[in-house]
This record gives structure tokens, sequence and C-alpha cells, in this order.
């Protein structure tokens, strides 16, 4: 053993005492960074002397080396870690959400006089005023003006969530780009912190810029960190990892029409699923995009979709209801026995697709320039000489002002479109009408006794009651509307068509109009047109962009209505594989249904050329795209297509229209084309495909297949329109209207849970902030830098310290006496 034995250890207990001194100060000095854990060095006594071995000399024990620090440890509790990170989560979410729901509280400002009920109440207040004074022109501008605040709340209102949307999907954006940036430091961090442990050391600082850069990033989205090895991590967001080591991938966007963002990830274009954290709140709040790579249905809460959606449904209930109600009154202008027909709010053209009605309400500019249009009265105020007749009706506004408090049941019609009243006619007027309870005859006085053509309508009601028949009846200008809110089947039948009876099985909800036509139309080519089309991407029809020709033989003499179905789409190759179904019918009569396929390519021959059932034709246009594009079309996209038979010159022929929502400008025809005679005194089943292509729609894509029969008693008589037929069984999807609720009730449940939602949200801010404190508070005690115990750690180390240095100057005094003094007696 060496003299110098003591002066080790005390050497090393003076080093070890004064990096642990240094480690305390690190401490002290970082006590208020955030994400700083507290260090504290792992103190171990040093090998001791001597080893066992043969030629050990016989002393007693083994002599301690003194002391050491084997590494300087990171104070952290890893379960803690997790929940920490998961409740951020939570917190972040939730107080993303509180912010959104505000600024949709503060857009609908309700209760408030100023907001969207006040506006409504005002509204249906002036129409109550118009209904006790109709002839006044002063209370007929303030129902102008006040249906032109409606409109502009409804406007300002659309508007003012729409705009909040796009700030979400904005902040969204912005949230992606913070993913990346964390990720990427986080990547840049494992890459340093593998670097000092593969050199045996510990990178405590670097592990907690790391947790604290992880900890960030579970506020905006929820993520699963995994231990790696060299003391890196893995971390998992949605269904990819977004760090790897030492490598990390990217976040970017795809816009769609409407310029909302679906997040993808950057190398493989696919949708990254996230939830949770703020990104998920401001998904639920936003809802999703429209591209095809979407769920369906949606997997967000769609909070300001499915507001503006409420709103649209809203607007379209009070536009559609005025309107209905107003084309069946008398303004101060009108003579004429028939009511004007005019709406009060104007209508877009697409009615039965069109989607933003809130965006879309106005008055009308011809009620806006005279106030006299406005149709006050339920029967005319002028007789037909120009002499003044039932002034002071104001009916028809009243009952406008009771649908405040229509409860909206759904209302299955038919609407008699083409049916023209001659008040000059001294034939009486009948109808052919079955309530579900068989054919019975609808006949009332010659329309020439009817002062007007209310009261016409109120006649035609009294015998429908007298009949039994549960249908009510309405004007709308001179048009007769019978409907019911609960019979879904009537049919409406012109005695002098020759039709006696019509059946129908597996039809698509809604109203269909019979056209009959018979003679002799001299030579027409067979047509065939593409009728309506389900795409579930890109693609403009189910053929993509291919245009559909006419059949090459113009002389079939084939009547079809035809489904075709994408049955495989091969983007490799280009080619795309369809399946079809057939209903055809020869000008004889003769029926057959046909089944099969066939395939056009992407990126191939101008003109492809395809056989579906007992008809040839050409698809064009498909070379004008490469074969990778052919990824537009889905499986599952439909497209109907209807075939008319060609006729000959100068022979006779018998020809139905069916004609499938005949109110809508978007009407889709069935056209068959028979020989003279085919559907005389017989009943006959018209098969045909119908589809429901509208997108606000839950029943959005689906197709039927079913008939309608007709049974004749005579030979066709040329009769245009012949019948009418309102058909709804089951679920018949989504009119886009309030249904059996007032749109006052309405409105207070939309502001009602919208409240909900918000004191949801602040509850969960709340109960987040307990919790995060709670967690925090914990972590502090385990994690944090106490300055009390740091001092103590202090004093501790530096009276240590001091003992270590007192130590070696014992040592060193001994020492001393031995070399300088010993051996100088007797000298």
């Amino acid at each position: 053993m060496s003299n110098f034995f003591g002066l080790e250890i005390g050497k090393r207990s003076v080093l070890m005492h004064q990096t642990a001194f240094s480690i305390t100060g690190h401490n002290i000095a970082n006590a208020n960074t955030p994400g700083f854990s507290r260090q504290a060095p792992s103190i171990v006594t040093t090998s001791p002397f001597h080893a066992p071995m043969l030629n050990n000399a016989n002393r007693v024990g083994q002599l301690g080396t003194g002391v050491d620090i084997a590494q300087v440890k990171r104070i952290r509790d890893e379960f803690l870690d997790a929940q920490i990170r998961n409740e951020t989560k939570v917190s972040g979410y939730w107080e993303s959400m509180q912010q959104s729901l505000d600024r949709v509280e503060a857009i609908l400002n309700e209760p408030s006089k100023d907001g969207l009920r006040g506006v409504m109440d005002m509204f249906w207040e002036s129409w109550q005023d118009l209904s006790l004074n109709p002839e006044s022109e002063s209370v007929r501008s303030v129902v102008v003006q006040r249906g032109m605040a409606l409109a502009e709340v409804f406007n300002h209102t659309y508007s003012q969530l729409q705009d909040l949307r796009v700030d979400i999907n904005d902040q969204i954006k912005i949230k992606a780009r913070e993913v990346n940036s964390l990720g990427k430091q986080i990547a840049d961090l494992n890459q340093q912190i593998a670097a000092v442990t593969n050199a045996g050391k510990q990178p405590n600082d670097l592990k907690d810029k790391r947790d604290l850069l992880v900890e960030q990033l579970s506020e905006i989205a929820e993520v699963r960190v995994y231990n790696d090895k060299n003391g890196m991590i893995a971390v998992q967001l949605a269904d990819r990892m977004l760090v790897q080591g030492v490598d990390h991938i990217v976040l970017s966007e795809e816009k769609d029409n409407q310029g909302m963002y679906l997040l993808v990830w950057a190398d493989s274009r696919t949708k990254a699923r996230i939830s949770g954290g703020q990104i998920g709140a401001l998904l639920d709040a936003r809802g999703q995009t429209n591209l095809p790579d979407e769920s369906q249905p949606s997997e967000y809460k769609e909070i300001i979709p499915n507001m503006i959606k409420e709103l649209n449904m809203l607007a379209k209930t009070i536009m559609v209801k005025t309107n209905e109600l107003h084309r069946g009154g008398y303004s101060l202008v009108n003579k004429s026995q028939v009511p004007d027909g005019s709406n009060f709010f104007m209508m877009p053209e697409d009615a039965d697709t069109y989607e933003n009605w809130a965006k879309f309400m106005a008055v009308t500019r011809e009620i806006q320039d005279d106030v006299k249009k406005i149709a006050a009265a339920s029967r005319r105020t002028w007789d037909t000489a120009g002499n003044k007749e039932n002034f002071g009706d104001g009916s028809n506004a009243l009952k406008i002002a009771q649908l405040k408090h229509n409860l909206n049941s759904p209302q299955f019609k038919v609407k008699t479109e083409g049916l023209n009243i001659n008040f000059s006619s001294h034939d009486p007027l009948s109808f052919l009408m079955d309530g579900g309870a068989g054919i019975k005859k609808i006949e009332i006085s010659p329309p020439y006794s009817f002062p007007d053509m209310q009261r016409l309508a109120q006649a035609l009601q009294k015998e429908l009651d007298e009949n039994e028949i549960s249908a009510s009846v309405r004007c709308e200008g001179g048009e007769i509307v019978f409907y019911s809110t609960t019979n879904r089947k009537l049919e409406v039948i012109y005695p002098g068509s020759a039709l006696s009876d019509l059946g129908a099985a597996e039809l698509q909800n809604g109203e269909y109009q019979l056209q009959t036509r018979v003679g002799i139309p001299g030579a027409n080519d067979a047509a065939l047109s593409l009728l309506q089309s389900y795409n579930q991407k890109t693609a403009d029809s189910v053929f993509g962009i291919g245009q559909l020709q006419q059949p090459n033989n113009l002389a079939l003499d084939i009547n079809a209505s035809i489904e075709i179905t994408v049955s495989d789409v091969d983007s490799y190759s280009g080619q795309v594989s369809y399946s079809y179904v057939s209903h055809e019918y020869n000008r004889n009569g003769t029926y057959e249904r046909k089944t099969g396929g066939f395939t056009l390519k992407y990126g191939g021959a101008a003109s492809q050329s395809i056989t579906i059932g007992s008809m040839t034709t050409t698809i064009t246009g498909l070379d004008s795209k490469t074969k990778m594009e052919a990824v537009e079309l889905k499986v599952g996209d439909k497209g109907i297509l209807g075939l008319t038979a060609a006729t000959a010159a100068a022979t006779p022929y018998q020809q139905v229209d069916i004609n499938f929502n005949f109110n809508s400008p978007r009407e889709v025809p069935q056209r068959f084309v028979f020989d003279n005679g085919v559907l005389d005194s017989a009943t006959n089943e018209l098969h045909f495909f119908t589809m429901n292509d509208n997108k606000e729609s839950n029943l959005f894509g689906q197709s039927y297949d079913g008939y309608i029969e007709i049974t004749t008693n005579a030979a066709l008589a040329t009769e245009e329109p012949a019948a009418y037929l309102s058909y709804y069984e089951g679920e018949w999807g989504n009119s886009g209207m309030v249904e059996d609720a007032s749109t006052d009730d309405f409105w207070r449940s939309i502001t009602a849970n919208t409240g909900v939602l918000s004191q949801e949200a602040q509850r969960m801010v709340k109960n987040q902030e307990i919790l995060l404190g709670q967690l925090q508070n914990k972590w502090e005690s385990i994690s944090g830098v106490s300055l009390d115990e740091e001092w103590t750690n202090v004093i501790k180390y530096q009276h240590a310290f001091n003992a270590a240095s007192r130590f070696i100057t014992g040592v060193d005094e001994g020492l001393e006496v031995i070399i300088n003094r010993m051996g100088l007696v007797g000298r």
C-alpha cells in the first residue's frame, strides 16, 4: 500500500463533492427553465483494496479507496410523463374546441333581439299585421323590409360561419406545419442524444429539451412514445411513425374544390388519420373535406358544417313554405280568377339539389319594386270587370304568419303540373283518384261556375273528404297540388287519357308524371342518353371524361332503361370494368332483362365500342387521359342510361314518358315507344332505373330498380299529361327542410345545442386545468427543482468538500513528518 493512498482518497472526495456542488448549481440555475428536470449525482464507492489473490498480504479486511460519481441521474417518472402527455392532448382538444364554439356563439348572437330568432319573430309579426290591414301600402312595405332583413341575417350568418370554417381550415394547415417543425427538432435531438450516449455520457439536458418538444406535440395531436436504442425515441402520430430514430416524415395537404385541406403524409399521399389535441378539435369543428379519401360517414363531429346545414334547412323551410302559400294568394294587382302564382322569396333553379339556401335567400325583385304584388288575400280582390271584390281579405297573409307555429310535417304530394283550368269551360272537372282505398272518381261543377281558383280548390277538397280520400288540396297559381301528411301514395288520373289504374313497386321516393302520346311521328332515330351519374371521386361521369355516342344502329327498335356500375379499376393498365343490368322492351311490347359487362381503357383508343344488351355504341375521348388517371373512377360508381326505340315513317305509335320529380328542372325522363295498340286494354309493367343523385341526401348514390304498372281501358288517347303518382316508402332520405318541428323550435334547438356544447367545452377545460395542475404538482415534487432542497445540498456538499480538504491537509502533515522529521533523533 502506498503512503499516498490517503491522498488519493481525499482527492477523489474533493473532486466528487466539487462535481456534486456543480450539479446542484446547475439545478439552481435552471429552476425556472421550462421542461428542465432535476439532476442528481449517483454517488458510489470506488473498488476496495485489495482484491482477493494468492499473494495477498495477511492484513485485516479490504480498505476502501474513496468515492466517485457513477452517473448524473435525470429525475423523471416515465409513467407520470405519459399521463401528462395524455392529459395535455385532452386539454389541447377542449381549449381549441372552446375557442371555436365561443366564435360560433358570437355569430349566432342568441338569445338576443338582434339575433336570427328576433328577426324571424318580426318577420312573422309583419304578416300578422298585414292580415289585419291587407290594403295598407305602409304595412306591405314593412313586410318587404322585414323579409329583406330576414334574408340579410341569413346571408350574414351563413357568410360568417363559412368564414369561420375557412379560418379554422387555415389553422389546421398552420398546426400541420408545427407538427413538421417539432418532428424535425425531435429527430435532430435524437441524433445528438445517440452520439452522447455512445460516448458513455448522459445527455440529460438534451433529453429534457426533447421531452418538452414531445409534450408540445401532444397538445397538437395524440402521440405515442416508444424508447429506442442509444437513448433515442420513436414518436407515433396517427397511423404512422412521425419520428423513427434520426428520421422523420412530413405532413402535407391536399385541397378539395372548396379549399378545405386534407392532411396527408407527404411520402405516400395517404390520409393522416389524426385524432385528439388541437388538430382533432379543429377537424371536429371544420368537418371533413369532400375528397374521396375521407371516410363515410364522417369520422368528425362536423360542428360548423352541421350548423350551416341546419341554417340552410331553416332558410329553405321558410322560403318554400312561404312561397307555397304566397303562390296560392291574390295580390292587389291581380284581376284574374287564378292566383298570382308568384313567389315572395327567390327560388334557385335547381331547387331539388341546391344546398346553400341561407346564402341564396332574398325577396324577389318584383315584390321589392311593387308591394302591391304581395299576395295577402286568399280570394281575388277584383272581379274580371275591374270592380273591387273581397277587399279587406288578409287570410293568406294570416296563413303565412301562422307558419311560425307550423309543425312542418313531411308532405307526400302530387303536383298536377300542366293542368290548366279553363274557367270558361261548362264541362264538369273530373279526376280518377286513388288514396289507398281504390280508384274513385272525383267530380266537381264546371269551372265557369267558380269565381276563382281558391273556391274551385275548396270544392275539390270537399269531394276528397266526402269520398274519404286522405289528401288535401291547394292551388299554386294555376296549378292544383294534392298532398297528404299521412298517405304516402296518391294517384291522379285524367279520364280522357284512357288510363284506368296505376300501380308501383320498388321506386325511388318522389313524384312521377306520366305523359302519353299517340300518332304518326315520321321517322325518328333511336336515342340514347346518360340520365344520371354517381361518382365518388373526380370523374365527370360514370364514363370518366368519355363521351357517350348514339347507338351504332340508329334504326334499333329497342327501348331500354340501363344501370351501369364500375366493378373494377386497374390504374396500372388503365382498364375499367363495368357490369350492367338492362330492362329492354321491343316496340311490340316484348320485355327482357339482360345483364353483362364491358371494359373501357383510359389512355386507349379514341373510339371504344361497347355492347349493352341488344345495343352497341361507342365511347369517345378516353385517349386524352393517361392510363394512370383511371383512378378518377372508383368501384361502385354508377350511371343510368335511357334508350328510346326508333320509329318508322308513317307508322302509328304509342308513347309513354315517365318523368321522375317532374316539378323540378332536374326531371329524369324515361321514354318508351311502342307499336300502336300494344298498350290498349291491358296491364303493363314499365321497368326502369332511377338513382338518388342529391348529395345532401343520406341516400346519395342509391339506385332503384322498380316499375310502374299501367292499366288501360281503351286505346291510349292523345293526352299530355295523363297521370300523376306519389310514391314514398320506408326511409325517404333528406328533404333538406325542417320536419316535425316549428321553425322557431328548430332554431331554439340549434342554439340550445350549441350552448350545451359550449358549456361542456368550458367544463372540460376547467377539469383539465385542475387535473393537469395536479399532475404538474406531482411532477414538480419528483422532477422539479426545489431551491430549499438544493440549498441544503449546497451546504452538505460544501461541508463535505471542506472536510475532504482538511483530510488531505492532515495526510500532508503526516507525510511531512515522515519525510522531513523522521531520523533526526541523536543528530
